[in-house]
Formats: structure tokens, C-alpha cells, sequence
């Protein structure tokens, strides 16, 4: 099989693109400590963002972290059987398989030859969204089970994945977060005056209420915040444009 190494490596993001929001990533660091993070929220939201800002949190703090960014020949539950060894064991697996041999065992099997270790590894899993394939869901299902205490899943998806969690979520073990979490507040107004500055150093600093004005009208999606940002540095009256910025603005629907 022909390796990515892409896929098993943390996205390349820029610090100076990146708003920083501590009060969240305080809160997702918090939820990262249980058996499963699930970030589900549509396009735009800043899911990788997020989680590649919480992984050097995690580094910094001494944890393990490991990547895994899924695509739509991931639904091959072979492919994906081996990607996971590779992002969990760092080798590949030799066996061979055919697609009626990858079960729970393997995955027991899989979670045997990690190495072990005392610190905390976080498992990220971004794109979720991909995989759609059931035996291929399976697979990260059953890893969830059996992976050690001292391992922590966190995954991004644009859909929910079609497990029962209720019984998981009420024991603790699974964290939700959605785009209520994820959207722009109120409270992080001055956060946004200052990542938009950032962004567009020669226009002039945006005043508190104009900012909570494009907060509202954007309903805090962090894609359309910077779209209109975007779009300012090349449009003078900036007041009269976030005050008639609504969804039918034919730049930010597309």
C-alpha cells in the first residue's frame, strides 16, 4: 500500500492565521481527558484549527499526540486497518487481509501491539465526516473500546457518526462539543478585534460594537467572519457593509 505520510501528520497551520480562544481550548483541553472528544460541526466552524491548537497544548504538557486524517478511500476497511498501525504503532501491518477478516479480534489484536507508556497519547482523527462505510465506522468504533485508559480519542466530523452513545455519554466516557460551543460569542469580542487586526493590519481596528454587530450577524461561524474580513480590505465603508451583511451576500453563500 502506498503511504501518505501526509494523512499521519498535524496540519501545517499558521500561528498568525489562527484566533486564539483559551476559554475554549481550556475546555476542550478538560474534555480530551475522557475516552472520546467528538467535535461535530458543519464546514467552517474551525474544527482543525481547534484541535491542532489543543494538540500543542498537549505536547507542551508532556502528552503523546497522534494524527490521522481520514479520506474517502479510507472507507476500505483494509486501508484503514493499516493506517491505524501506522498512526498507532508506527508500523505497517504485514498480514494480509481480505475484507471479511477485519473484525473486533483484529482490533484487539491491533491495540495489543502498541507500545506502552505511562504518559497520555491523544488521538486525533480529523475529516470523520468521510467514512461512511460501516465496517470501516466499526473499526474506529471498536478501537474506542479497546483502546488503553492512558489513550484519549479526539475526532472531527461534519456528521455525526451512527453510534449509540447515549449510554457512553451518560458514564462519562464521551464529550460532545458542537457548533453552539464552537461559534463566536459575545464575550469574544475583544479576542476578534485583535485576530482580524491581525489578519488585516492596514485597515482601521474595528470598534467593540461593530464587531459584535458581524458576530451577530454571521450567527458566530467563524468561515463567514473571515470571508467579510476579507472582503473589507478592499471595501472602504466598512460600518455600512457588516451592517447589511446578511446570509443572501452572494460572495459568502458560495
Amino acid at each position: 500500500m502506498h503511504i501518505l505520510k501526509t494523512k499521519l501528520s498535524r496540519p501545517a497551520v499558521s500561528h498568525q492565521v489562527m484566533m486564539q480562544r483559551p476559554v475554549l481550548l481550556t475546555q476542550l483541553l478538560q474534555y480530551s481527558q475522557q475516552a472520546m472528544l467528538l467535535i461535530h460541526a458543519a464546514a467552517g466552524y474551525g474544527k482543525t484549527t481547534l484541535m491542532r491548537q489543543l494538540s500543542e497544548i498537549l505536547l507542551e504538557q508532556g502528552s503523546t499526540v497522534q494524527w490521522l486524517t481520514l479520506d474517502a478511500d479510507d472507507n476500505d476497511p483494509i486501508r484503514l486497518y493499516q493506517y491505524l498501525c501506522l498512526a498507532l504503532c508506527g508500523t505497517e501491518q504485514k498480514e494480509v487481509f481480505t475484507d471479511s477478516t477485519i473484525t473486533q479480534q483484529s482490533i484487539d489484536e491491533l491495540v495489543q501491539q502498541i507500545p506502552q507508556q505511562a504518559q497520555a497519547t491523544v488521538f486525533f482523527i480529523d475529516e470523520f465526516e468521510q467514512l461512511e462505510n460501516k465496517n470501516s465506522l466499526n473499526l474506529i468504533w471498536w478501537l474506542y473500546q479497546y483502546l488503553p485508559e492512558n489513550y484519549h480519542l479526539v475526532i472531527a466530523s461534519r456528521v455525526r457518526p451512527d453510534w449509540s452513545l447515549a449510554k457512553e455519554i451518560l458514564q462519562g466516557r464521551i464529550q460532545i462539543v458542537t457548533e453552539n460551543q464552537l461559534s463566536l460569542k459575545s464575550d469574544d469580542t475583544s479576542l476578534l478585534i485583535d485576530f482580524l487586526h491581525q489578519q488585516n493590519p492596514k485597515q482601521a481596528i474595528m470598534d467593540f460594537d461593530l464587531a459584535q454587530l458581524l458576530i451577530d450577524r454571521t450567527e458566530g461561524w467563524i468561515t463567514g467572519i473571515q470571508l467579510t474580513n476579507l472582503y473589507l480590505k478592499d471595501h472602504q465603508d466598512v460600518t455600512g457593509f457588516i451592517q447589511n451583511l446578511s446570509g443572501a451576500h452572494h460572495q459568502i453563500v458560495n
